[in-house]
């Protein structure tokens, strides 16, 4: 089945054309079109063009040959349009084009297809003009394309073509349409023409170490874009790339010398490359055996050629060499563009897939070479070259204009505020990565959402949705938990007031102060003692109901009473009383397992008040008396205090009351001290809810306190010592 297919091959006369102007639009009927389209190229009157559309049959299958002018099948300059056939059956179908000719005039024939031949029945009349061909009989241009039955197909070739030039700065140019360059390498003055760098006719430019000037090898590059002084022109050079060890076998570069230094002038410290910030590359460190100094030179001027004021723009690289650089072969590319043209196709450096574009090459044995000139013939060590239809984007890797610094290319722009710091380099905004800056960094991987928050992901930033009962940046402070314990637990480490909730339904929460000192992290305060007149002594219904007080002041070190909601709610497997040093004013503390969990209620609820000695009640702590008098050195006391410096009775508990004569020595939380070896007649009490016996009386019951007691302290007899304190649960 044969479908229509148009193709369009478009002829610029710049160094690239991605699209070109004043080209004519294809035609509308359904088909290939092939477009040859140019710029007004001075002096340019046709183009001639042989077109070929052939099957994807093993063996290839011709479907259709042409040669086409623009004069006859476009715009008289250039362009021309072609509609004709492919093979929807065979595919992929192959375009391929060759360029035959360009004259001054239009020709008066343009002869046969003879697959870009100029001789036979490809003969063409009329007045050539010269110009250097990308393509041969062998070469076309070609692209492959897949035929669709009934549908159009468009193909576009973008060829600039080079031609020569009368302008010329050094030896020989080239003129891209409008833009003139010229290039050389130079590895000596070869005055005799004798093809060898003979003595004395080296290029002594270059200083070495403390030995005046030494041999230099010079690459030159200069263009224009226009004969205005107001001409834009900008220069592509890549690096200058040396194979020192085996450039016979196969150029593989050792090292390079970078153009593109901020500051011209010498780049290298002479005779001593080593840290050279113009040598790079794996061999950087053997570069000093071929090179003793780098110098650039990079600039604008104006000048008169050919009678016009031609804005000539140069980039010249100095190489000062040793007697070792016949080792080495020399290799970069160079091009041209005028940046106020966009039509040109030479775009930031780069020249897209496809599009075909000159540019200069050296390719220069450093040990056969002489005063080498730019050939047009695409011959010699420094030459013309043209970019292919196949294969992807050509970059070039610096870019210099008049009053800016040298520029590294990126053939792919870099996205999200990227800047391009070295050839094809990226360097990204903060928030990206890839290549080209293309991917948003994943804040949230991993996760930095604690608790089971969700992470929204930003540009350089995240945001957590936090799971109920957690709040902060990262959720890591927990709104509600059933204890201070469970806090710690979760990952919260900040001491303060948080919320409550010991059931977990939400509903009955409450604020407790948390202590999460490192190490010893999760006391829930429930008890407050005031540092004198404290309300909350032994027979205080506080102990034993759940009622509460100054529950809203919760910091620890308010010297006030108060009860908290976690008295009756928070339950616990150790209890910690903590006193305060008369003089210091630090709080010492004193913890014990008390079983369970079992909240502050409970324990001073069901604990039965008695004593050991009678058996009736009484929680006991098991540890040294030394331990145990600890309960008067945290409240800066000691033994000799007491009414009873000598006991024989030392007890730590809850709830311990002489129940064996009507005493009132008795203690909530704390020490209990006696003369004797039993309870009987108990002497003194420390701690919290503390009393002492004063008087042989029994004139007071057990549910009243006596007035020698106090909330938290030291009851010693009829003195009372008082201070501040507070009860956890944990």
């Amino acid at each position: 089945m044969k479908s229509t297919l148009r193709a369009l091959v478009s002829l610029c006369g710049l160094l690239l054309a991605t699209s070109c102007a004043d080209a004519p639009e294809p035609p509308s009927e359904r088909g290939l079109a092939i477009e040859v389209s140019a710029l007004n190229l001075a002096g340019v009157g046709d183009v001639v063009w042989d077109l070929e559309v052939v099957n994807g049959a093993a063996p290839p299958e011709t479907v259709w040959q042409r040669r086409v002018s623009s004069s006859r099948y476009g715009d008289g300059a250039g362009s021309a349009s072609y509609v004709g056939t492919c093979d929807a059956s065979a595919n992929p179908n192959t375009v391929r084009v060759w360029v035959v000719g360009v004259y001054s005039a239009p020709v008066t024939s343009a002869g046969a297809f003879a697959s870009g031949a100029l001789d036979g029945v490809g003969s063409v009349t009329g007045t050539p003009t010269p110009f250097q061909n990308p393509t041969t009989v062998a070469t076309p241009l070609t692209r492959t394309i897949v035929c669709r039955e009934d549908a159009d197909v468009a193909v576009r070739f973008d060829v600039a073509l080079m031609r020569p030039a009368q302008q010329g700065f050094f030896d020989i140019a080239v003129n891209f349409n409008d833009v003139f360059c010229a290039a050389k390498f130079d590895c000596c003055d070869d005055a005799d023409d004798s093809g060898t760098c003979d003595s004395g006719e080296d290029i002594d430019l270059l200083f070495t170490a403390g030995a005046g000037r030494g041999r230099t090898m010079v690459l030159g590059f200069a263009c224009t874009a226009g004969t205005t002084d107001t001409d834009a022109t900008t220069l592509y050079l890549d690096p200058l790339a040396f194979d020192c060890t085996s450039p016979a076998s196969g150029f593989v570069a050792d090292f390079y010398v970078n153009p593109a230094a901020a500051a011209p002038g010498n780049q290298c410290d002479a005779g001593s490359l080593v840290g050279c910030p113009a040598i790079t590359g794996p061999g950087a460190a053997g570069a000093g055996t071929y090179l003793f100094q780098v110098a650039v030179y990079r600039g604008d001027e104006l000048l008169t050629s050919a009678g016009q004021i031609a804005h000539k723009v140069y980039w010249n690289v100095a190489l000062g060499v040793t007697g070792a650089i016949g080792d080495c072969a020399l290799r970069t590319r160079g091009t041209a563009d005028d940046p106020s043209d966009a039509l040109d196709g030479l775009v930031g450096g780069v020249v897209e897939a496809g599009a075909v574009y000159p540019f200069v090459s050296w390719d220069v044995p450093l040990g056969a070479c002489v005063d080498e000139a730019l050939t047009f013939d695409g011959t010699g060590p420094v030459r013309t070259v043209y970019t292919g239809t196949q294969g992807g984007d050509t970059a070039f890797a610096y870019a210099f204009a008049p009053g800016l610094a040298p520029t590294p290319v990126c053939a792919s722009p870099c996205q999200h505020g990227g800047t391009c710091t070295a050839p094809g380099t990226c360097t990204c905004a903060a928030g990206y990565t890839g290549a080209v800056c293309e991917t948003d960094i994943d804040d949230c991987s991993p996760n930095p959402c604690q608790h089971g928050g969700t992470c929204s992901d930003g540009v350089d930033s995240y945001s957590c949705s936090c799971e109920p009962g957690f709040t902060g940046d990262d959720c890591e402070t927990a709104e509600f938990g059933t204890s201070c314990l469970a806090l710690s637990q979760s990952g919260v480490t900040a001491s303060g007031v948080y919320t409550l909730d010991p059931d977990g339904d939400g509903l009955d929460t409450f604020s407790a102060y948390c202590d999460m000192t490192p190490g010893d992290a999760g006391w829930t305060l429930v008890m407050r003692f005031a540092a004198s007149g404290s309300q909350l002594t032994f027979n205080s219904p506080y102990w034993t109901n759940a009622a509460v007080l100054n529950a809203t002041s919760l910091d620890p070190t308010t010297l006030g009473d108060a009860k908290y909601p976690a008295y009756a709610a928070v339950p616990g497997g150790e209890i910690r009383g903590c006193l305060r040093h008369p003089t210091t004013l630090v709080y010492g503390c004193k913890g014990y397992a008390v079983g369970g969990p079992r909240t502050a209620l409970n324990l001073f609820t069901t604990t039965p008040i008695g004593s050991d000695s009678n058996g009736t009640g009484g929680l006991y702590f098991a540890e040294t008396d030394a331990a145990r008098y600890e309960w008067l050195t945290l409240q800066g006391r000691t033994l000799s205090q007491s009414s009873t410096p000598s006991p024989g009775y030392v007890r730590t508990g809850v709830n311990i009351d002489d129940d064996m004569s009507c005493y009132d020595a008795r203690v909530r939380f704390g020490l209990a001290l006696n003369n004797e070896t039993t309870v009987y007649t108990l002497n003194d009490a420390a701690g919290f809810g503390a009393s002492a016996y004063a008087t042989l009386a029994c004139d007071y019951a057990a549910t009243q306190d006596a007035p020698w007691s106090v909330g938290a302290g030291f009851a010693s007899g009829s003195t009372l010592y008082t201070t501040a304190g507070h009860i956890w649960m944990r």
